[in-house]
């Protein structure tokens, strides 16, 4: 009995050893605009399934790319990408895996991609990219010059009096 006792005690410290479906990396976003790269590689045949963390320090804008290529040297696919729970819009395919999301509004705090793909017998690499800051967004004064600015253009059209051409051959 004590043998079956200490095996499947083994047995459970064995499975809970085991490596995750899932890695997490977290990435720490500064305030302004930031961009970070991040991405992986394998040299093997299996199916992956990677988190990253993106702690967002004030509410703004977004943009990501998520690419991998496929070659007779490298062969990865990527399933499905996903921006806290939501798919991500699918550009291309093929030899070319490519996703985006641009100008996605974003809140402070925690937000999650999710990446899903498979390593082909070749292994291969995806890479990506997270620009935070993305949609520039002009200030009052800068609306208030340009509005300005039509309004002189305006007044000097209407004070240029009027020139008659005329063609005489």
């Amino acid at each position: 009995m004590r043998k079956l006792l200490a095996a499947c005690a083994l047995t459970a410290v064995a499975v809970a050893a085991a490596p995750a479906g899932a890695t997490t990396y977290i990435y720490n976003v500064d305030a302004g605009s930031d961009t970070i790269n991040f991405g992986k590689s394998s040299s093997y045949f299996r199916g992956w399934t990677d988190v990253y963390r993106f702690d967002i320090p004030a509410a703004d804008y977004i943009d990501v790319i998520v690419s991998s290529l496929a070659t007779p040297l490298h062969d990865v696919s990527i399933k499905s990408v996903l921006w806290n729970g939501s798919p991500i819009t699918k550009v291309s395919s093929g030899i070319l895996d490519l996703w985006t999301l641009d100008n996605k509004p974003v809140s402070a705090g925690k937000s999650y991609l999710t990446i899903s793909g498979y390593w082909g017998a070749k292994g291969g690499s995806y890479t990506g990219k997270l620009s935070y800051g993305a949609a520039a967004v002009p200030e009052p004064a800068a609306w208030a010059m340009m509005i300005a600015g039509f309004g002189l253009v305006g007044a000097a059209m209407r004070r240029r009096t009027t020139m008659k051409v005329s063609y005489s051959s």
